[in-house]
Order: C-alpha cells, then sequence, then structure tokens
C-alpha cells in the first residue's frame, strides 16, 4: 500500500512521469522516502523490482483512492528537468 501511495502522488516515477507504456525506463524516488527495494523481489529471478510489484498487484488501480493533489503537491519532481 505504502509503495501504490508513493507512486499515486509522484514520489516514485519512472524516468518519463509515469507513463505505464514506458515502464521500462529508469525509476526516480523522491529522496525523502524510505523504500527499502529489498521488499519487493523479482518473481523467480534474483533482483528487485518495483515495476513487477506495480504489475502482480495492480497498483495503478488503487491511484485514483490514493491520489490526494495536496499530497502530490510537496513531492519533488526531478523528472522534469529530464525534458
Amino acid at each position: 500500500m505504502k509503495l501504490a501511495f508513493y507512486w499515486a502522488n509522484g514520489f516514485l516515477v519512472d524516468s518519463f512521469g509515469n507513463k505505464e507504456e514506458d515502464f521500462f525506463g529508469q525509476m526516480i524516488i523522491d529522496e525523502r522516502v524510505s523504500l527499502d527495494i529489498e521488499d519487493f523481489p523479482l518473481d523467480n529471478e534474483p533482483g528487485y523490482s518495483l515495476i513487477q510489484t506495480y504489475y502482480v498487484h495492480d497498483l495503478g488501480a488503487l491511484f485514483s483512492h490514493l491520489h490526494k493533489p495536496e499530497i502530490e503537491a510537496r513531492s519533488e519532481k526531478p523528472w522534469e528537468e529530464l525534458v
């Protein structure tokens, strides 16, 4: 749930600004977020993946319930400088 909340409010994004079709870009995590990547192991292989966790648990379906504009306004948005 914490991962979905961070993602829905812009504290965790892919380098393309959260567009699902581009999810295999670089992940950007707001430095104020405490997130242990080891909590998200890949299925049946070594390594970790926030993307796989997103799809396996359908986190996108939760976004409309978890998104809070007043909270999103407080997230850093370093990907805006990538353009």
